[in-house]
């Protein structure tokens, strides 16, 4: 859960993160000076779409949940519409595992 916070999220305000991620091509994204909160939260979702979140957090489905959990109370402040998908996966990911706590 820390790297993503840090690599997936908060690393993407640094101008060399972005160099290196964007690449001279411009095709990964889009450079963004000083980029807010909303714009931060938005690239590291498209890291947790549900076809990239597996490889990204294969430590376990608690942590995946967890971070969508983050995710969509961050949202929650800055753009309400954008956190309910985040908490509902995040809901679904758990009730779904929850049998391996017992």
């Amino acid at each position: 859960m820390r790297y993503f916070l840090q690599e997936d999220l908060l690393r993407q305000s640094s101008i060399i993160h972005q160099a290196e991620t964007i690449g001279p091509d411009g095709k990964s994204g889009e450079f963004l000076h000083e980029p807010t909160i909303r714009q931060l939260l938005d690239r590291a979702t498209i890291e947790l779409a549900p076809d990239k979140i597996e490889s990204k957090l294969r430590s376990n489905a608690f942590v995946q949940a967890e971070v969508l959990k983050a995710v969509g109370d961050d949202y929650l402040g800055v753009a309400p519409d954008q956190a309910l998908d985040s908490l509902n996966r995040a809901i679904a990911t758990f009730e779904q595992n929850l049998a391996l706590l017992f």
